[in-house]
Order: structure tokens, then sequence, then C-alpha cells
């Protein structure tokens, strides 16, 4: 029997699912406890260690702290696409324009707030929230980019290129097939 884990057998998992272990081994990387990242991020002292082994998941802002400090781009931290330095950062967070982002996308798709919620999976509620500046989780975000067919680190940080990464498996020469 399968575990009931929110996941459906043949469907690739979500971007952020290995979030929870990119960011301990980015932590372990620059040799900080999890008190330590948490203090650089101005997070509360235990946010990292509930982020690291809880089934919780971040919003944009805490990731976006937690790539400041990490010196990483949070694109990569939070979905892992891109590159994993991070470009300068400014005072203001990259993720603050996510909703003029998101409004300008469904615009040019057609679609009402309501007409996104469904293709998304999500109630009109969680659209008008995003849409009116509140920061959502991972998950949604990324919900609301598949919906919308671009890239969740472009919608949720404006990295990388605007188009949905394809997945896949990209073949590598020695395990190319023989002529």
């Amino acid at each position: 029997m399968l575990p009931t884990t929110g996941l459906t057998r043949g469907v690739p998992n979500p971007r952020f699912f290995k979030f929870a272990d990119r960011l301990r081994r980015a932590r372990r990387d620059a040799g900080l406890h999890a008190a330590g990242l948490c203090r650089a991020a101005g997070l509360s002292k235990s946010a990292v260690l509930r982020l690291e082994i809880g089934p919780g998941l971040p919003t944009l802002p805490t990731v976006e702290k937690l790539a400041r400090a990490l010196g990483l781009a949070p694109g990569w931290l939070a979905f892992g696409l891109g590159d994993i330095a991070a470009a300068p950062a400014g005072d203001e967070l990259l993720c603050r324009g996510l909703a003029e982002r998101e409004r300008a996308v469904r615009a040019e798709r057609g679609l009402s707030a309501l007409g996104l919620a469904k293709v998304a999976g999500l109630t009109d509620g969680a659209i008008r929230s995003v849409e009116s500046g509140r920061q959502p989780s991972l998950a949604t975000l990324e919900a609301i980019a598949t919906a919308l067919q671009v890239s969740p680190a472009w919608l949720a940080y404006r990295e990388g290129p605007r188009e949905l990464p394809r997945r896949g498996r990209v073949m590598q020469p020695e395990h190319a097939l023989a002529p």
C-alpha cells in the first residue's frame, strides 16, 4: 500500500519538494548552525529547524531572507531553478513585485482571478490574497506559476527566464546509446 502524501504516482514532484534538503545542505556548506542562520536572516530562533524537518513551507519573503543570509539566489533555494549564486540585492525584497507580475501574466492569458484559481486548483480567495500583496507559500506560488505556464522563480523573484522550465532528463554522453 502506498502512503498518502498528496502526490500522485507518475506526476513529477513539485519543484519546491526538495526545499528542506537544499536549505540544510546550504546551511551546512556555509558552516552555520540553525540558530546562526536564523540570526543572520532575522528570523525566529527555531525557524530554520522547523523548515528543515517539518512539513510546513515558508513564505516567499522567508525564503528570500534565508537565501540572502546564505549568499544564494532565492529562486534556486526555493525551487532549485537558475543559478545558485545570488545577484546583488538592494534593500527591497524581490518578491514584493509578485502581485504585479501575477496580474500582468494573468491578463495576458485572458484569465479572470476565478479562472486562474480553477486552473491552479486553488480558491479564488487565494488568488485575491496574492493580488492584494500577501505573500504565499512555495506550494501556492508554484501552483499559480504552473497554471500561468511561467517559471516559479521568475514569478516569485524575477529570476531566470520567464518560461516554465521543461522537465525531463538530459541524456549525458556516458549514458547515450551507441549507434
